[in-house]
């Protein structure tokens, strides 16, 4: 499965489903830690982490699934491991973004400097839902060149286990694609052409390599589960 033994790294824009293929990846019988390697702690407890991982191969890890692998994706230790760029549309990714305060909440601030210290760019976009448009178009932009397999959280989770010609008993796979959706928060309106002409380009264009599209399309099974949970 992984160049380095069995080692794997799942990563992508901040809300994006890491946590729940997280959960997927361990029923599976693949261990796998979420945010316990790549976390606010930097690069220099994640370098740590995948060396105490490979002293003691006893402990079983296999896998960490974390957004903020990214800033770390070209280091040595990293491109031995498996990358799967795990991508989420990037208008249920902006609402998402609103409905937790993101940008503005003060439980969020180590993670917002986390963000202003590897993409200062952001603090170019005043309005919240233009920062996330720009943080989810740069930031999947940054993790691609370093993607082995690229897997839409749309998309059936299972398809990516056979990918990863990962063994799994179908019964026993995680499904609660909801863990994390944070029910109590309104769901907040916001559509892609609310974006200034100049962001909007620039997330068309990066969307296109995902096979997502402008525009209306029929909901996939996961958004219609999404519309359920909010409603």
């Amino acid at each position: 499965m992984s160049r380095n033994r069995m080692w794997l790294l799942v990563t992508g824009q901040g809300r994006c489903g890491t946590g729940y293929v997280a959960h997927v990846l361990s029923s599976a019988g693949v261990m796998c830690t979420h945010e316990k390697v790549f976390n606010l702690r930097g690069w220099e407890w994640a370098q740590e982490q995948i060396g105490l991982r490979a002293l003691y191969p006893e402990w079983g890890w296999q896998a960490d699934s974390s957004w903020l692998a990214m800033p770390y994706l070209g280091k040595p230790s990293v491109q031995d491991m498996t990358v799967v760029h795990l991508v989420r549309h990037p208008r249920n990714v902006i609402r998402s973004l609103a409905r937790i305060q993101n940008w503005t909440a003060t439980r969020y601030e180590r993670g917002q400097s986390f963000l202003y210290k590897h993409m200062p760019e952001l603090l170019e976009y005043d309005d919240p839902n233009e920062r996330s448009a720009f943080f989810w178009t740069e930031w999947n932009k940054r993790i691609r060149p370093f993607a082995d397999i690229t897997h839409r959280i749309e998309d059936d989770v299972r398809g990516l286990l056979d990918t990863l010609d990962i063994e799994y008993n179908e019964a026993d796979l995680y499904d609660n694609t909801h863990y994390n959706t944070r029910a109590f928060v309104p769901e907040q309106q916001f559509e892609l052409g609310d974006l200034s002409p100049e962001l909007w380009d620039m997330v068309a264009d990066e969307m296109s390599l995902y096979g997502y599209y402008p525009g209306d399309h029929e909901p996939t099974r996961y958004e219609l589960a999404e519309r359920v949970q909010c409603a």
